[in-house]
């Protein structure tokens, strides 16, 4: 499923990412420059023309509430410890109960669909002829099941990383180096 980037057709390969966690999504366009060639002169192309690959954004969705307990979401002791103590005196949570560990099945099923509706929305948008994906090893599988078949269809890499907080550089370096 993994394609390298090796031949362009146009003076700047563009090719679509999407970019996710759990509460954010990121998309745009690698911007990748073609070597074009120089005529045959006794030139050198000047340093300024040369540019490294670039993203174009054209989302940055924060749309998902941080994980918290239960507790911290349907109270206003958020953040509160329980009573109970450890034996150096510190504050420390309780068990988690069913009903947090059903709420957290639910936030996660909801977080995905979430992203797989803001995904496809920004995919229907753009119109890719082909796209990349990065989501965090845990949900990845989940995300791509939740996106509508024709942009399933058009997916072509899929990187099980967390990448949503790394710089750009960073972001081009993992797709294009892939």
């Amino acid at each position: 499923m993994q394609k390298h980037y090796s031949h362009f057709h146009t003076p700047f390969h563009r090719h679509f990412i999407v970019v996710t966690d759990r509460g954010a999504l990121r998309a745009g366009w690698i911007e990748a420059p073609v070597e074009a060639q120089l005529p045959s002169t006794n030139f050198k192309r000047p340093a300024g023309l040369v540019h490294a690959p670039a993203i174009q954004w054209v989302e940055d969705l924060a749309f998902v509430h941080p994980r918290q307990h239960l507790v911290e979401q349907i109270s206003d002791m958020a953040g509160a410890y329980s009573a109970a103590e450890s034996s150096g005196g510190q504050p420390r949570r309780g068990p988690s109960s069913y009903s947090e560990i059903h709420w957290r099945i639910a936030a996660d099923r909801q977080a995905v669909e979430d992203l797989a509706h803001a995904a496809a929305t920004v995919l229907f948008r753009e119109k890719p002829e082909s796209w990349s994906l990065s989501a965090p090893a845990d949900i990845h599988r989940a995300l791509m099941d939740a996106l509508p078949p024709v942009c399933r269809q058009r997916l072509e890499q899929v990187l099980p990383k967390n990448l949503a907080r790394c710089t750009p550089d960073n972001i081009v370096k993992h797709f294009l180096h892939n």
